[in-house]
C-alpha cells in the first residue's frame, strides 16, 4: 500500500470545583486555579475530553495524549521493552507533574531507570477529561511540574444512577500482541452522600525479537488489575467531606537474553485522599491530606523499589476584592525511596559472568511551601495573572518559582497572550545523597570499562527552567485557532561525571562517577492548533503542528529523541445519530540519536500512521466500536531503539445501565 505523506509541513481540583459548582465544568481548566473561562485562562492548555478518548482507542495515558500539541509519547534513551514517555516541549519525561484529581502520583522514572509506572495508575474509562497545561507550574505545584501538568479528572456522580461495562478485544497482523480488557463503573449521588465506584482488567500479551541471535522482547507484556473508590458528604450546603482510594496491581511479562520472565516486575501503587471543603461568603477553604504508595519488584535483580510520597495541605481562594482572584496555599510534604535486595549479591543481568554486590539503601526528604496568586482584572481587555511558591527543601533549602502571565482581550473573539515562568525539579533522594551508591554493568564482561560505581551528591541544587511564551488565540461558534510561540532555557541539569577515584570491588578499581548540576540546554518552537466544527456537514476537522528545536548548550548539538516536526489531522465524520466514523493520521518528523561522547549520531527518519474507528449506536445503551490502528503498517528503520506495533485490529462494546 501506498504510504501518506506528511499533510502540511493541579494541586486541589475539589477546591475550584467547588467554586464552580453550579457552572459547567468545561468552562473553566481548574488545574491552573482560576476564576476565568477557558478563552481567558493564561497560559498553553490542551483538554482532552471523554468523547475524545474513545475516538482514538485509548487504553493508557500515553495514547489519550499521543495526538495533543506540544507533547511527544515516543521512546528515549532509557526507554526498553517497548516502553513510551511522555515529554513537553522537548523536555525529559521527569519534568512533567502527573495528577489525579489534583493529587499528585510518584513520578518513578525519576527515580527508578527504564520505568514508565506513573501512568496507569486509573481505569481509562472512569476518566472525565485530561487538562493538559504545558510550560512550568512550578508556582503551584512545585517540584517537576517545570516542564507541565497533567491533570487526569475522573467523572463526578450524577443524581440518577449511572453506570457501564466496556470491553475490547485488539489482533495484531502478526499474531503476537493480543489483548484484551473490561472496565466497569457504577455512581449515584443521593441527597448528601454520594459514591463512584470504578473497576478495570486489562491484559496484553509479550512480543518478542531475535537480536543478534539473542531473544528479547520487543513489547512486554501486561497484565494491569486496578479499581477506584471515591465517596463524599455534604455535612451542610457550605461544607463536605471526600473520601478517595485507589489501587492498581500490576505485572510486566518480558524476555531478556533468552531468559523468560512471567513477572519480569510486580507492581503494587496506591493513591489515598482525605479531603475537608467550606465555602464562604468570599470564597472557601480546603484541608487535605495524601498518601502515595509504589512498591516495585524486579525479579531480573530480585530488588524491590519502594516510592512513598506523604502529604498535608491547606488552600484559602477568594474574590474580597474587586477585579481580584486570590488564592493562597500551604503545604508539608515528606518523600521517602527504599532499595532492598533479596539477597547480599545479585545478577545485573542473565548474561552477567558474575554476580555484583548488592547495596540497599534507605532516604528520605521533607519540604514545606507556600504559595500565593492573584488574577488582575484591569480596564475591560487584561486580566494579568501573577504568583509565585517557595519550597524549603530538607537537602537543597530555598527555591522560589515566580510567574506572571498577561492576557489582552483584543476583541471579542481574540485573545494574545504572553509570560513568563520559572520552574525547578529538584534530584532524586538517590541523587541528593551522599549515603548512596549503585554498582552498574554496562555490557555483559567484567572488566573496569564496563563497570562504574554511581554516587550521591548532597550538594545538588534543583534544576531550572526559564520560560517565555507569546499566543494568539481566536474562536467562534465553529473554529478554534491557536499559535503559541516557547523559549526554555533549563539550566543546573543533573548528570554523572567522572570523580577520578576508583572504588574496589571483586579484585577492580572501578571508576567513581557522581552526580551533578553541569549540563544545560535549550528548547523553543511553536505550536499551531486549527479547528473547524463542521468542515462540511456533519464533518469535523482538526489540525495540530508542533515545530520543536533542541539544543545541549554543552555538547552543541541537538538533544537525543526529539522529533523537529509532529503533525496530527483529525477527521470525525457523523454519518447520522447512530453511526459515527473517526480517522486519525499522524507524523513524527526525523530525530537525532547522538550514541557517544565523539558525536557519532543516528538520525531516525520521520514516520506517519493512521487509524480508522467505526461506532455504532443500536441502542440509547448499547455502542459497538471497531477499527484499525497503524493501517500503513508502518515500521521503523533499525535506527530506532523501538519499534510500532503491527497494524492492529480491534472491537469493542459498551452498555449503559
Amino acid at each position: 500500500m501506498k504510504k501518506i505523506s506528511l499533510v502540511a509541513s493541579i494541586f486541589c481540583l475539589c477546591v475550584v470545583a467547588n467554586l464552580h459548582a453550579n457552572d459547567e465544568e468545561s468552562d473553566y481548566v481548574v488545574t491552573v486555579k482560576t476564576n476565568s473561562q477557558v478563552v481567558d485562562t493564561a497560559g498553553s492548555f490542551s483538554v482532552v475530553s471523554q468523547d475524545e478518548i474513545k475516538k482514538i482507542n485509548a487504553d493508557s495515558m500515553q495514547k489519550v495524549l499521543e495526538n495533543t500539541v506540544g507533547i511527544s509519547v515516543t521512546a528515549n534513551s532509557r526507554s526498553i521493552n517497548g516502553r513510551k514517555n511522555i515529554t513537553f516541549r522537548g523536555m525529559d519525561s521527569k519534568h512533567t507533574a502527573i495528577l489525579i484529581d489534583g493529587n499528585r502520583v510518584s513520578n518513578t522514572d525519576a527515580q527508578i531507570g527504564h520505568s514508565d509506572f506513573q501512568y496507569d495508575w486509573i481505569p481509562v474509562d472512569q476518566i472525565q477529561k485530561v487538562e493538559v497545561v504545558r510550560g512550568p507550574m512550578s508556582s503551584l505545584y512545585g517540584s517537576k511540574a517545570l516542564g507541565g501538568v497533567i491533570n487526569i479528572i475522573t467523572k463526578k456522580p450524577k443524581d440518577s444512577f449511572n453506570a457501564n461495562i466496556d470491553t475490547k478485544f485488539s489482533f495484531p497482523d502478526g499474531g503476537e500482541g493480543k489483548s484484551k480488557g473490561i472496565s466497569a463503573y457504577a455512581a449515584k449521588r443521593f441527597d448528601k452522600f454520594s459514591f463512584s465506584l470504578s473497576a478495570e482488567k486489562k491484559v496484553k500479551d509479550e512480543v518478542q525479537k531475535i537480536e543478534n541471535g539473542v531473544l528479547n522482547s520487543e513489547f512486554e507484556g501486561l497484565d494491569v488489575l486496578s479499581g477506584n473508590l471515591k465517596l463524599g458528604y455534604d455535612l451542610s450546603e457550605s461544607s463536605d467531606i471526600s473520601l478517595s482510594l485507589l489501587q492498581g496491581k500490576e505485572y510486566r511479562e518480558s524476555t531478556v537474553a533468552g531468559k523468560h520472565y512471567d513477572k519480569y516486575y510486580d507492581i503494587d501503587k496506591g493513591l489515598y485522599s482525605l479531603a475537608f471543603n467550606q465555602q464562604t461568603h468570599f470564597g472557601g477553604f480546603n484541608i487535605k491530606g495524601n498518601w502515595t504508595r509504589s512498591k516495585s519488584y524486579s525479579a531480573q535483580v530480585t530488588k524491590t523499589h519502594t516510592l512513598e510520597d506523604k502529604a498535608l495541605s491547606t488552600e484559602f481562594y477568594a474574590d474580597i476584592l474587586p477585579d481580584h482572584y486570590i488564592v493562597v496555599g500551604a503545604e508539608y510534604k515528606k518523600d521517602s525511596y527504599k532499595a532492598k535486595y533479596d539477597k547480599d549479591t545479585y545478577k545485573p543481568h542473565p548474561l552477567a559472568p558474575v554476580e555484583l554486590p548488592a547495596v540497599n539503601f534507605k532516604g528520605d526528604t521533607d519540604n514545606i511551601s507556600f504559595y500565593a496568586q492573584d488574577e488582575i482584572s484591569f480596564m475591560d481587555k487584561f486580566l494579568l495573572t501573577i504568583g509565585g511558591r517557595y519550597d524549603y527543601h530538607s537537602q537543597f533549602h530555598g527555591q522560589l518559582s515566580p510567574k506572571a502571565y498577561l492576557v489582552y482581550r483584543l476583541a471579542d473573539n481574540h485573545r494574545l497572550k504572553t509570560g513568563y515562568g520559572k520552574g525547578f525539579n529538584a534530584p532524586t533522594i538517590t541523587q541528593n545523597s551522599d549515603d548512596y551508591s549503585a554498582l552498574n554493568m554496562m555490557g555483559t564482561s567484567m572488566s573496569t570499562d564496563n563497570l562504574r560505581m554511581f554516587k550521591g551528591n548532597s550538594d545538588l541544587k534543583p534544576e531550572i527552567t526559564d520560560t517565555y511564551e507569546l499566543g494568539y488565540e481566536y474562536f467562534d461558534d465553529l473554529h478554534s485557532f491557536k499559535l503559541t510561540g516557547f523559549y526554555n532555557d533549563i539550566s543546573n541539569l543533573i548528570t554523572t561525571s567522572s570523580t577520578g577515584a576508583r572504588s574496589e570491588v571483586l579484585g577492580l578499581g572501578v571508576l567513581d562517577e557522581k552526580y551533578v548540576n553541569v549540563a544545560s540546554a535549550t528548547t523553543s518552537g511553536f505550536e499551531l492548533e486549527f479547528t473547524r466544527r463542521s468542515l462540511l456537514p456533519n464533518l469535523g476537522f482538526g489540525f495540530y503542528y508542533t515545530y520543536l528545536h533542541s539544543k545541549d548548550k554543552d555538547k552543541h548539538r541537538e538533544l537525543n529523541f526529539r522529533p523537529e516536526h509532529k503533525v496530527n489531522v483529525n477527521l470525525d465524520y457523523d454519518i447520522n445519530d447512530m453511526l459515527q466514523t473517526s480517522l486519525r493520521y499522524s507524523y513524527t518528523g526525523k530525530q537525532k540519536n547522538y550514541r557517544d561522547e565523539d558525536k557519532e549520531v543516528d538520525t531516525l527518519k520521520g514516520f506517519s500512521t493512521l487509524s480508522l474507528q467505526v461506532s455504532a449506536k443500536t441502542s440509547k445503551d448499547f455502542t459497538i466500536r471497531g477499527g484499525i490502528d497503524n493501517i500503513l503498517d508502518e515500521k521503523l528503520d533499525e535506527a530506532y531503539n523501538y519499534q510500532l506495533p503491527d497494524r492492529t485490529y480491534y472491537i469493542g462494546v459498551n452498555y449503559k445501565f
